[in-house]
Order: structure tokens, then sequence, then C-alpha cells
């Protein structure tokens, strides 16, 4: 089994208190204290490996990944529904993440919500999660970026000579 690389930012973080705290720390719920302030996961962008579980909050990171629609998973499902309520309840209706995820020669990156609607209750997850196409997506024959792969401009100049 391929090893699958992400990284996730989580823009979401509250005034720092101590009943806060404990309410995250009940639900192992990862979180990091930071100039009066609690964010979630961390305050800056985190890295995780699939079947590596040598931070806090990897198996937490890789489920919210899980989570998402995208092509790649780190292969620990989605994130529990018990924890979804624990998180709005802390850190509001809207939650904002960035994930992004390789494996081999492919990658898919974008945004991930998790959005309490406010006439029914339901929480659910909204994913912008894609592949990407472009310059930033991967060659197929050397596993390169294409703004950095020359087969492109191999098969180009073979047909110039032609």
């Amino acid at each position: 089994m391929a090893k699958v690389f992400g990284t996730i930012d989580s823009y979401n973080s509250v005034t720092y208190s101590e009943e806060k705290v404990e309410f995250l720390n009940s639900h192992s719920v990862p979180f990091e204290i930071n100039d009066n302030k609690i964010y979630l996961i961390s305050k800056s962008a985190v890295s995780v490996r699939s079947r590596e579980y040598d931070e806090v909050y990897s198996k937490f990171c890789m489920q919210i990944a899980d989570s998402s629609d995208a092509p790649i998973s780190l292969g620990e499902g989605a994130l529990e529904e018990d924890k979804l309520p624990v998180l709005i309840n802390v850190f509001g209706n809207h939650l904002e993440f960035y994930i992004s995820l390789m494996c081999n020669d492919e990658s898919a990156s974008g945004q991930l919500y998790l959005v309490k609607n406010e006439d029914t209750g339901e929480i659910n997850w909204e994913s912008h999660v894609e592949e990407p196409e472009g310059e930033d997506a991967i060659c197929e024959n050397c596993g390169y970026e294409n703004y950095m792969c020359d087969c492109e401009k191999d098969e180009e100049d073979e047909e110039d000579d032609e």
C-alpha cells in the first residue's frame, strides 16, 4: 500500500477559556493555545503520513482529510460523527480547512468546510478538493509537476524535427 502524504491548514480559532479547553480535551480534539487563543489542531499547517501516528493530531487530521471528496485517501475514514457537534460548539457554525494530499504521481488539494445549517441543525462537510490541472498537474510519464516536466517539450522537439 502506497504512502499518502498530507498537509492540513485549519483556519479555526476562538478566544481562550478554561471551559473550552476542558471540553476539547474530554472529546480528544487536538488544539494549540497561543496568544490567548485556542487553535483547532495548530496555529500553522501540519503534515501527516498515512499509517503514521507520531503526533497527537495525526489520526484526527487524517480523518478530516478523509471527510473530503478527494480522490486520495489517508485510510482512516471520515471524522467520527460525535466529534462534529463538539467542533461546531467550540469553533462556530462554519469551520474551514485547506488540505493537500499526495500519493505517488497523484495529488489533490482544496478547501474543506464543516458547516451547520442554521435552519435544520444538520452538520455537513462541504468539499472543494480537486486534482490539479495545467502546470500543477503531475506528468504521467515522469512524475514531476507539469511546469517542471520536459516530456511535453521533448515531444514537441521531435515533431519539429520531422
